[in-house]
């Protein structure tokens, strides 16, 4: 063994011997008082027993009125219903979004005459991005983005 290691485990036992005299001194000390301390432990004990029995009652009604709840529900198919006091309640989400009216489609953009002409000229099916790009004077991801919109409104048909 090195010596590293030798002195790690002097220390560590002198360690151990100073608090198992702590402790059997503590020990010692606590003797007169034994009775006391049990009384307490006593009282802890009954404590966590209430606790424990508070906990299973509430436990116990939680899940008596949740499997009341859950006996209510119907489902037939997609469809799931509540029966409520009065009358029945749908509930499923498939059946809640019929009532949404869906989406309208949006109305198609009005193109200013640039616009108009650029989709023209590549509907022609001669000039690339580039060249239409450099022919009207703009950015190239500006006129990438216009014929993106018109592919969307369906107004490309190249030649």
């Amino acid at each position: 063994m090195q010596a590293a290691q030798k002195l790690f485990i002097i220390a560590w036992s002198a360690v151990v011997i100073v608090f198992i005299g702590l402790m059997a001194m503590l020990y010692a000390s606590l003797i007169p008082h034994f009775a006391e301390i049990g009384d307490w432990a006593v009282w802890l004990v009954r404590l966590g027993m209430v606790c424990a029995g508070c906990f299973a009652v509430a436990f116990t009604w939680f899940k008596i009125v949740s499997m009341h709840h859950n006996s209510k529900f119907v489902q037939r198919g997609d469809v799931v219903s509540y029966l409520g006091n009065k009358q029945p309640v749908v509930v499923s989400a498939t059946h809640e979004q019929a009532k949404i009216p869906q989406y309208v489609m949006a109305k198609e953009e009005k193109l200013d005459p640039n616009e108009q002409d650029i989709i023209e000229v590549y509907n022609d099916g001669v000039s690339t991005l580039e060249g239409i790009a450099d022919s009207f004077q703009m950015k190239y991801h500006r006129v990438q983005a216009i014929i993106a919109n018109a592919k969307k409104q369906g107004k490309i048909h190249r030649k």
